[in-house]
C-alpha cells in the first residue's frame, strides 16, 4: 500500500498490483535501515508526480526495454547512479533464483 502511494506521489503513476520482491538492508552491518524492491504492474498515469513541496523530483518516463541503455547514457554524462537501480531492473525481469519472470 505504501509503495503504491509513493509511486503516485513521486511519479504520478498508480498500479493495480504491487508485489514485494525482496526486503533487505541498505548497508549490511552499518545501519538498520531497510529497502523494499517492489514490482508494480497495471500501471496508468493519474497525475504529474514530482512529490510534495519539500521534494525536488523530476520524473523521467523511459520504456522498460530502454531503461538500462538510458542509465548507461546518464552515467556517460557524469551522473553517479545508485547501484540499487541496476538491482531493481534485474529483479523485475527475474526471480531471485535467476529464473526469468514469465
Amino acid at each position: 500500500v505504501s509503495a503504491v502511494r509513493e509511486l503516485e506521489e513521486e511519479t504520478g503513476w498508480t498500479a493495480d498490483h504491487a508485489e514485494v520482491l525482496m526486503i533487505g538492508p541498505t548497508s549490511s552491518g552499518a545501519s538498520s535501515e531497510k529497502i523494499a524492491f517492489v514490482r508494480a504492474t497495471g500501471l496508468r498515469r493519474i497525475g504529474d508526480g514530482g512529490g510534495d513541496d519539500s521534494e525536488d523530483i523530476t520524473v523521467h518516463e523511459i520504456p522498460r526495454a530502454q531503461a538500462a541503455a538510458w542509465l548507461v547514457q546518464k552515467m556517460g554524462e557524469g551522473y553517479e547512479l545508485d547501484a540499487k537501480l541496476w538491482a531493481g531492473l534485474w529483479m523485475i525481469e527475474h526471480h531471485l533464483d535467476g529464473r526469468p519472470r514469465g
